[in-house]
């Protein structure tokens, strides 16, 4: 009894150490919760200047490609929504009214779909 016993036993212990561990990743082809990034961001002006001119593009890019606003300009607490050639990083320059300049660099626009405009700068939040 006491030999079956222990085969029992063994063979339990066995059969466990042997179980494949759970697989956390999602099925091939299931949704994921996160949708795909399609370029949209929301570029908005906190500060007390308005802003004459937005170029953004491809941070691989060696410009800042064409001017956004056109012959718009963006007021302080406007926003607007603008969506890029591409995801991923983007390189931003914005003039303001009395023709300064700030740039940001490399901006992930699918982790940062907000561009805040500020009097000391440009964030990507």
């Amino acid at each position: 009894m006491t030999k079956w016993f222990l085969m029992l036993a063994g063979a339990a212990a066995l059969a466990a150490c042997s179980a494949a561990p759970p697989d956390d990743r999602p099925a091939a082809g299931a949704a994921t919760s996160r949708p795909a990034c399609d370029g949209t961001l929301r570029v908005t002006n906190s500060s007390t200047r308005q802003v004459h001119q937005l170029f953004f593009a491809d941070s691989a890019l060696s410009s800042f490609g064409r001017d956004r606003l056109g012959n718009d300009i963006l007021s302080p607490g406007q926003s607007r929504d603008f969506r890029a050639d591409g995801p991923g990083a983007h390189d931003f320059r914005i003039v303001r009214q009395d023709r300064s300049t700030s740039d940001l660099r490399r901006a992930n626009i699918c982790t940062n779909t907000q561009v805040v405009i500020t009097n000391y700068g440009i964030e990507a939040r």
